[in-house]
């Protein structure tokens, strides 16, 4: 599962996409919950999805549950070491 690159990520490493994986920073960048930065808790890998702390919606009793978001849909944030191996084209 891979999120695309800021524009200036993008040209720094010359990379498009990178790998999400559970403790990234990202920033949601569609949709309902645009805006919003925070740690991925979860990857969903058989549904396609991630899962992002402080991104929840409460059940009728209160509980919190997190909210899928697709991993096309995050941006990974410019201040982390990104992946190695997706840089070793």
């Amino acid at each position: 599962m891979s999120a695309p690159l800021s524009k200036d990520l993008r040209t720094k490493y010359n990379v498009r996409a990178v790998p999400i994986r559970r403790d990234d920073e990202v920033r949601i960048v569609r949709g309902h919950y645009n805006d919003r930065e925070g740690k991925v808790t979860q990857v969903y890998r058989k549904k396609f999805r991630i899962h992002v702390e402080r991104v929840t919606r409460d059940k009728a009793n209160g509980q919190p549950v997190p909210i899928p978001i697709h991993p096309s849909k995050a941006q990974p944030l410019p201040g982390l070491p990104l992946c190695s191996f997706a840089f070793s084209r």
